[in-house]
């Protein structure tokens, strides 16, 4: 990564990070939907410093959906039960959240309808 390196939020992404956040108001505390705010944007920016640091998703392919083999996924700090899954372009220094998924999903299922580029 370098100084340069860009990020781009899916749409997907921003909703489930604020539908996240709206639950834990509504659910448990403002606290606690704060406190997972910043804990996605602290592991965005680790994401942004070491992109190619996370594992690869290594489901190639779902029901016939060819996955893009730089799909990685990266657990939110203090957070362990979700995912955040993103792409990282070297060559265009850029990394680009997919989405943010509860960890409990079925990750095959969200796969599927997920999309990958925007």
């Amino acid at each position: 990564m370098s100084s340069t390196t860009q990020i781009k939020i899916f749409t997907a992404a921003a909703t489930s990070v604020l539908n996240q956040a709206d639950y834990y108001r509504l659910h448990e505390s403002h606290s606690l939907a704060e406190r997972w705010l910043a804990a996605v944007s602290d592991t965005f920016l680790q994401i942004l410093q070491l992109p190619e640091s996370r594992p690869h998703i290594f489901l190639t392919a779902y029901r016939g959906a060819q996955l893009p083999a730089d799909l990685r996924r990266s657990l939110v700090i203090g957070f362990s039960q979700h995912l955040i899954l993103y792409r990282y372009a070297p060559e265009q220094d850029i990394v680009k959240i997919v989405d943010v998924v509860a960890g409990r999903q079925e990750l095959e299922g969200l796969l599927e309808s997920m999309p990958m580029d925007e």
